[in-house]
């Protein structure tokens, strides 16, 4: 017997995202990512051959992840958590801690109590740079299969969306710019960065979401990524950017920046 009703929970989620304004594009984003983090969840948890129940919690993982994206949303008309508030805290609040009261508690998409304690630690930690140390067994299963899930697609929007919608930069603002060295300097490395730090141009959104290829916890996580067959495309032509606009020290970092990754792609399938 499954732990999660997964139809039950699905329309729960999709009754919750009713009361906000499904007109606005920043909600349906955002509706619309929570249910492929799901997918994309529920295909690394089922290339690791776990349990039943582990499956269902990682799919459900996936499904709740983002809930405080809608109140971040509707509140302060951004995702950019540095110009806000933690996103991944305010979902857990959320779904927890009554932050929206009987809008949504976790009882409405998972009748037992047992796994409270390891959805809630996946949630509010999914967006960390780096999975907190201290997590082991069915804790850190969940975190590392929902941020490697989260991150999957969004590496996966370079191939279709725009920086408008995903990166809150124009078109023009990023073929303007360039990539710091501090930005860069943490790609080489292979680190994703510091939002607040490592991020100094428009132009660093971009290689920001590409390094997100590095910080893939799982083997299995980066042969979902590669199954979607969009990697080339993303390097050509991330957000449907033209790199020939960018300026020349602009396109030879990219360049750079496209080499490494597919060097680190085919070290790491060979392994």
């Amino acid at each position: 017997m499954h732990i999660v009703d997964r139809n039950r929970a699905m329309k729960q989620f999709l009754s919750f995202v009713e009361y906000y304004d499904t007109d606005d594009a920043m909600i349906e984003r955002k509706r619309a990512h929570t249910v492929r983090v799901a997918s994309i969840a529920d295909k690394i948890a089922t290339a690791m051959h776990v349990s039943e129940t582990d499956r269902d919690l990682i799919w459900l993982c996936g499904l709740l992840h983002d809930f405080g994206r809608f109140e971040q949303a509707t509140q302060y008309g951004t995702y950019n958590d540095a110009a806000s508030t933690n996103h991944a805290v305010v979902s857990a609040e959320v779904l927890f801690h009554g932050l929206v009261g009987d809008r949504c508690d976790i009882r409405q998409y998972i009748d037992s109590s047992e796994y409270d304690s390891s959805i809630e630690t996946a949630i509010a930690s999914h967006n960390a740079r780096e999975i907190p140390s201290e997590l082991s067994g069915l804790d850190y299963l969940l975190t590392s299969v929902l941020m490697d899930a989260d991150k999957i697609d969004n590496i996966n929007m370079m191939s279709y969306k725009t920086t408008d919608e995903v990166c809150e930069e124009s078109r023009e603002d990023v073929l303007a710019s360039e990539f710091s060295d501090v930005a860069m300097n943490a790609f080489m490395q292979h680190r994703t960065l510091d939002n607040k730090l490592e991020r100094e141009t428009p132009a660093d959104k971009v290689l920001s979401k590409l390094a997100f290829i590095f910080a893939l916890y799982n083997q299995e996580s980066f042969d979902v990524l590669l199954s979607y067959d969009k990697i080339n495309m993303i390097l050509d032509s991330p957000y449907t950017l033209d790199i020939s606009k960018f300026n020349d020290a602009a396109q030879a970092t990219w360049k750079k920046a496209t080499d490494e990754i597919r060097k680190y792609i085919s070290e790491r399938t060979d392994r």
